[in-house]
């Protein structure tokens, strides 16, 4: 069994510390898995969509785009949650 020894070998030069596997430990924290390939793959979208947003807001700032005031910006948060909501009951 060439592999077992191979593995053998590698526990024995591995880090000390006992892997834990992803799931609830027993204090209460939680160990995270490994993204999949798809979890990844939304992160790069998300990336993408705040880089794409930032030079948005950059290019609006430099043609002259003004803050909105602050009772509107109230009233579309507001809106948004609204949305949120109900989006979650559907």
């Amino acid at each position: 069994m060439v592999w077992s020894a191979r593995r053998r070998r590698e526990l024995d030069e591995a880090d000390p510390t006992l892997p834990l596997l992803p799931g609830e430990v027993s204090n209460g924290e939680f160990v995270p898995r490994e993204p999949s390939s798809r979890d990844r793959a939304s992160r790069a979208i998300v990336e993408q969509m705040k880089t794409d947003e930032a030079r948005h807001a950059t290019e609006a700032r430099q043609a002259g785009a003004r803050p909105l005031p602050l009772p509107l910006r109230w009233a579309m948060r507001l809106a948004s949650r609204v949305m949120t909501s109900t989006a979650h009951h559907i």
